[in-house]
Parts: C-alpha cells; sequence; structure tokens
C-alpha cells in the first residue's frame, strides 16, 4: 500500500529505536516496516529525523548496512545535503544505541568530520 508511511511522527521512530533495544522485532517485520516507511510517496525517505530513527532502529536490532532492505537503499541514493542533515541529527541522538555496527551505518551516511564524536584528548 503504497504511502502507508507517510508522515511518520519522528518521536514515534526514536521510541521504536528505543524499544528495540530492549526488545528487537523480528528481521522480516522489521524489513516490512522500512519498505513502508521508505516506499513511494512517503515523507522518511528525505527527512533526516525519521531517517536517524530508522537508523538506531536499525542498530538496536543488530542489523549492519550489509543486510540491505529498504533503509540501505534509501541512504544511497541521499543527496549531499541530506547526508549532512542527517549526520546532524545523528550527532544529537540521545536514545539507547548498540556500539555494534554503528560505524558501518555512520559510514554510509558519510557522517561529515564536524559532526563526528571529537577524539579524546590525549594527555
Amino acid at each position: 500500500a503504497a504511502g502507508q508511511g507517510a508522515g511518520l511522527p519522528a518521536r514515534w521512530l526514536q521510541d521504536c529505536a528505543a524499544l528495540a533495544y530492549f526488545v528487537p522485532p523480528p528481521t522480516p517485520c522489521l524489513q516490512a516496516m522500512f519498505s513502508n516507511a521508505l516506499g513511494p510517496g512517503c515523507s522518511a525517505e528525505t527527512d533526516p529525523v525519521a531517517l536517524v530513527g530508522l537508523i538506531f532502529l536499525a542498530v538496536n536490532c543488530g542489523m549492519t548496512p550489509g543486510d540491505g532492505g529498504a533503509l540501505v537503499t534509501t541512504l544511497l541514493q541521499l543527496s549531499d545535503d541530506t547526508k549532512r542533515a542527517v549526520a546532524a541529527k545523528w550527532a544529537g541522538w540521545t536514545g539507547p544505541a548498540r556500539l555494534e555496527g554503528l560505524a558501518q551505518w555512520g559510514m554510509l551516511i558519510e557522517v561529515p568530520e564536524a559532526s563526528a564524536p571529537p577524539p579524546m584528548a590525549s594527555q
């Protein structure tokens, strides 16, 4: 059904990502959600806040970009400006996040140096 994911509230996606940290949904359900959220006519595919929510949902479910699917396809097709906007929202993520695989997703959106966490100062 085209347009099912149109206008997904960003806060709802953040809540889904936080819940997935503790109780990940089955992979087929997750892939179906990505397909619906990022299908034709859906605003999530160009909304940086929604994309970050979807990325952290994938991360918290243990997915990597190597798993493929609609989210990976969408991220690979983003314009540079949208990638920078996603990176800026990524830097402000306050929910739980699994560290495994996080860097792979960061490389996929080409996180600019300015949005990356600062290196630890050596003493």
